[in-house]
Order: structure tokens, then C-alpha cells, then sequence
């Protein structure tokens, strides 16, 4: 039997919550007891201040904290490629999909759709064609301009011929910075999850015939690479493929400081004590201060420390049947 645990753990109201970087200024000025009895704190103290929420998220993190986020991320493969740069090709955290209410007869660069909710000029643009193939390109025009059914005009003629029903998919969001994938499948009609097997490096590299094409089954993620690529097994066939996946992404600058932070309940004291203790000093707080106030964090650090260590993925296998 084998037990695998690589899902993200919940993130729900219970376990984490939403701060601004506002708000956590605020709780570090009360640990340094800034801007107490009366004491007015000033704009740009806060606009100070920022600099160092930075630089302690970045120092927590450096410190193997792991202050992330995780999301959900679709890339849409291509014929006979193999490697993917995830921020340099079709991927997005969320895609759109319709039907095509009428066929289209191909070059055309109109097609009509059942509906256009989620359409807007400048989108980019899927259709399935009847080899089951996805044509892309980037929608040009919508008319009328109120959803649902309308008349959709694209930048490029398409390649292929497409029959009253096929699948048509948008998409806006582009996905976040990838700090490591945690898990793989492979979307079938636009709704089924079919797992892909996660490989090392080792295992990706030990793999026979790395040009074989087919449907994709396994896959390595190369976080070392510039921009993170993602490699697949089978060679994707055709460019019907859709592959989603976990992924964490640490938390980045503030720039700011009503920029909202999800952030795990259990760090939120480390953040803080840590954020009071780089802001002690340029904010003139005495040496006893700080020295609290390091005590305190460096007391808090260990605890974060110690529960990030329970909560890291794992993987265990039980064999033999005790």
C-alpha cells in the first residue's frame, strides 16, 4: 500500500488569514510601543517601515521558514514539445471554457460561441479544432458586447475546421512565480484530473527514450533552471493537452502597503517580533528594547522553526502487508 501526501494542507479561515503590510507595521510600532499614548506615527513612517517588512520575510525565508502561498496552474501543451518554460508559454491559474454554437470552415477569423462571459478583447484565445488539436490566437473583437452568445473575431485565420460543440478556451491570469511544483495531473475533457507520476532529476534523466510522443504521464519540475521548466513524458502528441498543477510560490515584495499577505496563523508572532526587532534601531528604541525584543524573537523563530518541520509534504511507503 502506498500512502502519498502532496496536497497542499488547507489554507482555509481556520488556518490562515489575510493581513496588509499596514496592519503588520502597526502590530511591530505596538511591540516597540510607537504611537502609543497619543504618540502620532506619520505617512511616511509607515512608507519607512515597508522596507523592512521586505527584508524580514525575505530574512525569515532565508532562515527556511516557508512563507508561501500555494495556487492551482494550467498549461496547455504543444505538438511534440517536451520542456516548458512555465512563465513563457501558455500557463495560467485560471482558464475559461465555452462551446462553439456554430461551425466554422477554416481560414475564417470569426467564429460564433454559446457564451462570452469570461471573453475580452486582447484575450488569448483556444479553439478545438476537429483533429483535436487547439488553435490559439487572440481575441480582436466581441459583438454584440453583452454576453452570453456572440460572434467572436480573432486575430488569425484558423488552420483547421471546427464543428458546431467544440471546446473553446480563454484565459487571463498568468501564474505566479514558481518556487517548486507539488503536484501533476492531466485534464481530460476540460473537467476529468488523470495523476501524472512526479519525477527527480535522477529518474527524469534514467527515462529510455525521452523523444517518445504519446500521452503525457510523467513529469519533472527543474526549479534550478532560470525560470523553473517543467519536463513531460510522453512527448505530448498533439496540442490537446492539459496539465495542472500544485504549485507554492513565496510571498514577494510589498510595494504597497495595503498589499495583502495570506499568511499561516503560526508565523504571524515571528513576523512580527522579527519585523519590531530590524525596525528597533532606526527607529531609535533604546538597547534595552531591543534586547527584548530579540529574546523574544529569537525565541519565536525556533518555535516556527520546529512546526514548519511537522508541517513539510511527505511521501511513505508501506509494503508487505503488517
Amino acid at each position: 500500500m502506498t500512502f502519498r501526501s502532496f496536497e497542499p494542507y488547507d489554507r482555509s479561515n481556520v488556518n490562515s488569514f489575510t493581513l496588509t503590510g499596514t496592519e503588520l507595521i502597526k502590530m511591530a510600532f505596538d511591540v516597540l510601543q510607537i504611537g502609543v499614548d497619543g504618540e502620532e506615527v506619520q505617512a511616511e513612517d509607515y512608507a519607512r517601515a515597508l522596507t523592512y517588512v521586505n527584508l524580514v520575510l525575505r530574512f525569515l525565508q532565508a532562515e527556511g521558514l516557508h512563507i508561501s502561498s500555494w495556487f492551482t496552474g494550467f498549461l496547455f501543451t504543444e505538438a511534440n514539445v517536451d520542456e516548458y518554460i512555465l512563465e513563457d508559454v501558455k500557463a495560467t491559474n485560471q482558464y475559461y471554457s465555452t462551446t462553439l454554437s456554430a461551425a466554422s470552415t477554416s481560414p475564417t477569423t470569426s467564429i460564433t460561441v454559446a457564451d462570452s462571459t469570461n471573453m475580452t478583447v486582447g484575450d488569448q484565445i483556444g479553439i478545438f479544432k476537429d483533429d483535436n488539436n487547439i488553435f490559439w490566437s487572440t481575441i480582436s473583437s466581441i459583438t454584440p458586447t453583452v454576453a452570453p452568445a456572440a460572434t467572436v473575431v480573432i486575430d488569425d485565420n484558423t488552420d483547421g475546421d471546427v464543428a458546431s460543440g467544440n471546446d473553446v478556451v480563454t484565459y487571463t491570469s498568468a501564474i505566479q512565480p514558481i518556487s517548486r511544483i507539488l503536484k501533476l495531473s492531466r485534464r481530460e475533457n476540460l473537467t476529468n484530473d488523470v495523476p501524472l507520476t512526479m519525477l527527480s532529476r535522477e529518474e527524469y534523466e534514467s527515462l529510455p527514450n525521452k523523444s517518445d510522443t504519446g500521452t503525457p504521464s510523467q513529469g519533472y519540475y527543474w526549479r534550478a533552471f532560470n525560470k523553473g521548466k517543467l519536463y513531460l513524458w510522453n512527448v505530448p502528441a498533439d496540442s490537446s493537452y492539459m496539465i495542472r498543477f500544485w504549485y507554492e510560490t513565496r510571498i514577494d515584495d510589498i510595494k504597497d502597503p495595503e498589499n495583502m499577505l495570506d499568511l499561516d496563523r503560526t508565523y504571524l508572532p515571528v513576523i512580527v517580533w522579527s519585523l519590531a526587532e530590524m525596525m528597533a534601531t532606526p527607529f531609535g528604541s533604546s538597547d534595552a528594547v531591543y534586547s527584548r525584543v530579540k529574546m523574544k524573537s529569537d525565541e519565536l523563530l525556533a518555535q516556527a522553526l520546529s512546526y514548519d518541520d511537522e508541517i513539510e509534504s511527505f511521501s511513505v511507503d508501506i509494503s508487505g502487508g503488517r
